[in-house]
C-alpha cells in the first residue's frame, strides 16, 4: 500500500483514484513568497495519517476516468477516507462528478478546517 497524494493510492499494485475528491498533487505548493506551503504534501500526510496501521479496501471500481487509474471509494477499517479527507479539509469534494461529499466540504469550510483555516495557503482560494 502507498500513498501517492492526498487523493491517490496504489493497493494491490493498481493505482486508485479515491472517488469524489479532488487534493493537490504532492508536489504542489500553494501561496506566494514566504507564506508559500506543501499543500500538496500536507494532504499526502492526512491520507497516510489515515490508513496506518489499517486495513484499507476500495470497492465501487470505475475506470480508467483518469488514464490508467481506477476510481473506487475506500475505507481504513470502517471510515471512508475520502469524507473523512473532505470533513478535515485537507480535500474538496470533486463536484463534476459526484454530489457525495459536497455537504462535508461546506462543514469543512465553515468550520476553518485543513485548507480552509485562515493560516493555511489554500490551492482553491
Amino acid at each position: 500500500l502507498l500513498v501517492v497524494d492526498g487523493n491517490r493510492l496504489v493497493v494491490g499494485g493498481q493505482t486508485v483514484r479515491l472517488l469524489g475528491i479532488e487534493a493537490p498533487e504532492a508536489d504542489r505548493l500553494c501561496g506566494s513568497g514566504t507564506a508559500q506551503r506543501p499543500c500538496g504534501a500536507d494532504a499526502k500526510r492526512a491520507l497516510a495519517r489515515l490508513i496506518e496501521g489499517a486495513e484499507v479496501r476500495c470497492e465501487g471500481l470505475e475506470g480508467p476516468r483518469f488514464g490508467r487509474e481506477i476510481v473506487a471509494t475506500c475505507w481504513a477499517g470502517e471510515l471512508d477516507l475520502g469524507r473523512a479527507l473532505v470533513r478535515r479539509g485537507w480535500a474538496r469534494a470533486d463536484r463534476q462528478y459526484s454530489s457525495r461529499y459536497v455537504h462535508d466540504e461546506d462543514e469543512a469550510r465553515a468550520s476553518g478546517r485543513g485548507f480552509w483555516s485562515q493560516a493555511a495557503a489554500s490551492p482553491w482560494r
